[in-house]
């Protein structure tokens, strides 16, 4: 599982530069803080913590969260450069 994180998280970063590169830097900090608070910390902790899944709950709601971004600024990426 840490292995599709890192792979999301590399994705997310790689998209995140670029992007930074272009002088983008709001839209995909909203991006991020949208993924990572508002999808991957309460499906983490929904799973995680109340439901059975335990860490591994957590672990596949982060690298949830962390594909949601990288699809987000992999879009947002494709659509700056048009």
């Amino acid at each position: 599982m840490v292995a599709v994180f890192q792979l999301f998280d590399g994705l997310q970063v790689v998209y995140s530069g670029a992007l930074r590169g272009l002088t983008d830097v709001r839209v995909p900090t909203a991006v991020a803080f949208a993924a990572y608070w508002g999808a991957a910390i309460p499906a983490g902790y929904y799973f995680g913590v109340k439901g059975d899944d335990g860490l591994m709950g957590i672990w596949i709601a982060l690298a949830a969260g962390l594909s949601l971004a990288a699809l987000a600024l992999g879009l947002r990426f494709r659509w700056m450069t048009r």
